[in-house]
């Protein structure tokens, strides 16, 4: 076999298995996420075989995507954008989907006052401290209950800083992980 029909086999085998986890597995993946199970019980529960990596690629981006994280330092006139689809059918009949933007909510506080969406959000250097000290790092992890290390341990942190919108597991965690004033 020729080098350039390996490489055609390859890229066909690679777009099939993208195509097969769009139609079958995303949207599974970001349910069982949503109902509280980790990258491994998602991996566990599936009927198909797809690669721990892929699950935990699928969830970031799905965490990205909601604005639950953010990779840029939200201000107060940045707003975190969901997106929605909307069906639209033409003249002809022929139906089609469009992506809009919707724009979230302003969070509330305990109060009910408005909260700027920059408080709205933590900055987390989960990736950093893993790769600067991994010791330290294991340490504060086991301090987290399960759930929660999970969460970390589950997901790719990049080395730079990512904004994590603030509810009560963030909440707790970063109480592990910042530093004692």
């Amino acid at each position: 076999m020729s080098s350039d029909s390996t490489k055609s086999n390859k890229a066909f085998n690679k777009a099939l298995d993208n195509f097969t986890f769009e139609m079958a597995g995303r949207g599974a993946v970001r349910h069982l996420f949503d109902i509280g199970m980790s990258v491994s019980e998602i991996h566990n529960e599936l009927l198909y075989p797809v690669p721990e990596e892929k699950i935990r690629e699928e969830v970031w981006t799905y965490l990205l995507e909601k604005g639950v994280i953010l990779l840029e330092e939200p201000d107060d006139g940045h707003k975190t954008l969901q997106y929605e689809f909307v069906k639209e059918t033409n003249e002809y009949g022929r139906v089609s989907f469009r992506r809009v933007e919707k724009k979230m909510p302003e969070e509330t506080d305990m109060d009910g006052e408005h909260e700027s969406n920059a408080s709205a959000y933590v900055k987390a250097e989960f990736g950093k401290l893993r790769y600067k000290d991994p010791e330290d790092f294991e340490r504060k992890l086991m301090k987290l209950d399960g759930r929660d290390r999970i969460y970390i341990t589950d997901l790719p942190w990049p080395l730079q800083p990512v904004w994590h919108r603030k509810d009560e597991r963030i909440q707790r965690i970063m109480k592990v992980f910042e530093p004692a004033e």
